[in-house]
């Protein structure tokens, strides 16, 4: 366990949360993406001081990433990943399943080993994707953006859905050939299925 830390007005005088361990504060120093100063903590880390940070069910609080930041001066690519997945009890009980801290967790490790920029997560998330695996694909090849959002920018439907969700419930366990081939074909049939663009108004007789 840690030093005390304040833990803002609902805390209990000296009470102590789970602070850092030695490996993760040695990672603070540089590490690629992380400013100097600013600590990275493993996945155990963050683990334990999400259960910590559970109510007595065993329920994180939305935006508990900023909780964690202000409280061990944790950064990096878990806490940023974690920051998206908790931004909102919505996105939290779709990405993870639920709320509590080992949902969290279990899908907060391959969120954030995947090669998904933050952007890139919150665009997926945003059109109905739960599953990091197929997008990682699409993004590597330059078709995420294409295969997720329609020419306008309206988000891309695939047999009523939204094409994230249709991807994750699909291709989720597909290679990457089949979510090459498969996404291609949904783009080039939603452009023949869409009405041609008026040039603007014509002239008869």
């Amino acid at each position: 366990m840690g030093a005390p830390v304040d833990r803002g007005p609902d805390s209990k005088p000296g009470e102590e949360v789970p602070g850092p361990s030695p490996a993760a504060a040695a990672s603070g120093s540089g590490q690629p993406g992380v400013p100097p100063g600013v600590v990275e903590p493993s996945l155990a880390d963050l683990t334990q001081a999400l259960g910590c940070a559970a109510d007595a069910e065993g329920v994180v609080p939305a935006g508990v990433a900023s909780q964690l930041r202000h409280n061990y001066g944790w950064g990096g690519r878990l806490v940023d990943v974690l920051e998206v997945m908790t931004e909102n009890v919505d996105t939290m009980g779709y990405l993870a399943g639920g709320r509590r801290a080992d949902e969290v967790v279990t899908w907060l490790a391959p969120w954030a080993e995947s090669p998904l920029t933050l952007e890139e997560i919150r665009l997926v998330v945003a059109n109905g994707g739960w599953d990091p695996e197929p997008f990682a694909v699409l993004a590597r090849a330059g078709l995420l953006e294409a295969f997720l959002l329609r020419p306008d920018g309206s988000p891309r439907r695939i047999q009523g859905e939204l094409a994230g969700g249709w991807a994750s419930d699909e291709l989720a366990l597909a290679d990457d050939e089949e979510v090459l081939r498969r996404a291609r074909q949904a783009i080039d049939d939603d452009a023949a299925a869409s009405p041609p663009r008026s040039s603007g108004p014509t002239r008869s007789g």
